[in-house]
């Protein structure tokens, strides 16, 4: 369920294809979930800036 002033955003796949692109993972987008255009649903795979945010 979406806040109500995320559901007009705009959704993109799941990972970064230009940052990390393994070919098992290509293979699956259309089965993987999407992520959000907005920070809070972005995911950088880097623990130590996203931990404290």
């Amino acid at each position: 369920t979406l806040r109500p002033e995320d559901e007009d955003m705009d959704l993109l796949p799941w990972i970064d294809q230009e940052n990390f692109n393994p070919g098992y993972l290509m293979r699956a987008m259309s089965l993987l979930p999407k992520r959000g255009d907005k920070p809070e649903w972005q995911h950088t795979q880097d623990y130590w800036r996203e931990k404290d945010d």
